[in-house]
């Protein structure tokens, strides 16, 4: 079987190089609201990046992790295991605010007030700060204070991270921190299972439309954040990407696709969008 996926790779590639191109499947891993979300215990964000971290390592990830500024101090040990490991760090703002609800002067300076915090994790490890992504995906998007907003991260030469498997991880993983809190073992293993599904789901929502805009795999970016259920899934998520063909790369990698240009499909709201946010059925026993 092997031999016969080999001779047809083969083929395609030295009649039809293009088509081989078009179905290369390829994703960057982007982490959102480092250090953690929904734990206030420094030993439990601590243990989860490790564990994270580890996953990253043992598939040769490179992710970008972004960070929120205010979140930052007391932390350090914490980052410093993504830094030395040769991570990226984003700025995600300082407090996580929402450009929906606030004037553009107001963002910049938490923007600001984020990079502070972050660039002074990064001065020993030779690296700048590159990325920035909107919190909530709120861009303002065909706004003043939005167009505002954006040129300003023009002008401080920051590059925007889109996003296109959206898998909602953030609310499983709410449902997941009340089942643990409670000690609902059925419980955590139902949400686990349905959120493994969602992944699933989320990946073949994202090929289905770059297969419709592009006529190709586009490189993928998929969103999660650095929380409880990933902690524990992390490894059968990067699994399924590989043995549904995918290899890893970096967000700059990806960034190098044409369809994240300015010219490119992705810049249009109307073209790429994510499905409406998931009902999530939790089981009727405990």
């Amino acid at each position: 079987m092997r031999i016969r996926v080999f001779t047809i790779l083969s083929f395609l590639l030295l009649w039809f190089p293009g088509s081989v191109l078009a179905l290369t499947r390829q994703v960057a891993i982007t982490i959102d609201d480092l250090p953690a979300v929904l734990m206030s215990n420094h030993q439990d964000q601590l243990k989860t990046n490790q564990r994270i971290l580890e996953v990253l390592d043992k598939y040769q990830v490179k992710a970008t992790g972004f960070v929120i500024g205010n979140k930052v101090p007391g932390k350090s040990d914490i980052f410093e295991l993504w830094l030395k490991r040769g991570q990226e760090l984003g700025n995600h703002t300082y407090s996580h605010m929402d450009l929906d609800q606030v004037d553009a002067s107001t963002y910049e300076t938490d923007i600001i007030k984020g990079a502070f915090e972050i660039e002074k994790l990064l001065s020993g490890y030779d690296k700048s700060l590159r990325y920035f992504r909107f919190p909530y995906l709120h861009t303002g998007r065909n706004t003043e204070k939005g167009n505002q907003v954006r040129e300003y991260l023009k002008e401080n030469c920051y590059t925007i991270a889109p996003v296109t498997i959206n898998p909602y991880d953030w609310e499983y993983n709410s449902w997941y921190v009340k089942a643990w809190g409670s000690n609902q073992k059925n419980q955590k293993e139902h949400i686990k299972k349905i959120y493994l599904e969602r992944i699933k789901t989320s990946i073949a929502e994202a090929e289905s439309v770059s297969w419709e805009h592009y006529g190709r795999n586009i490189k993928q970016i998929i969103l999660l954040h650095l929380n409880r259920i990933n902690g524990e899934v992390l490894d059968q998520v990067l699994d399924y990407f590989v043995q549904s063909g995918y290899s890893f790369i970096t967000l700059e990698d990806a960034l190098s696709d044409p369809a994240y240009s300015p010219e490119g499909e992705l810049t249009k709201p109307q073209i790429f969008t994510w499905p409406a946010k998931p009902e999530i059925m939790l089981p009727i026993s405990r």
